[in-house]
């Protein structure tokens, strides 16, 4: 009984996860991560459908760890998502400040 009772607080969570996508995306990295996400399956596919069009629309991401996170989530459920042209700066170079990220980069290599 105790059990059921978790799982709904956790999926109440999930169907509660705000405008935030970093926090949306780092929740449900956590339930992943746990190897409980069997029983969120609509709960998570609502929310990475939801953030995908937000996802896609920003133009520049200012955190790498976002940005590798979402790319790796999204990759992960099947959705098309092309990051790379973000971490480019106008002259087609990788941008200087993401060699200084180290946990963007390991997420990035993760992913």
């Amino acid at each position: 009984m105790e059990h059921a009772k978790k799982v709904e607080e956790v999926r109440s969570v999930l169907k509660e996860v705000g405008e935030d996508t970093l926090k949306a995306f780092l929740m449900i990295d956590a339930v992943q991560r746990l190897g409980i996400d069997y029983h969120f399956h609509g709960e998570i596919e609502a929310v990475l459908e939801r953030l995908y069009t937000k996802f896609n629309m920003s133009d520049c991401h200012n955190d790498l760890y976002e940005l590798a996170l979402g790319f790796r989530l999204l990759r992960q459920e099947g959705y098309y998502v092309n990051v790379f042209n973000n971490l480019k700066d106008k002259e087609g170079k990788v941008q200087g400040k993401i060699s200084q990220d180290i946990e963007g980069l390991m997420s990035l290599y993760e992913a």
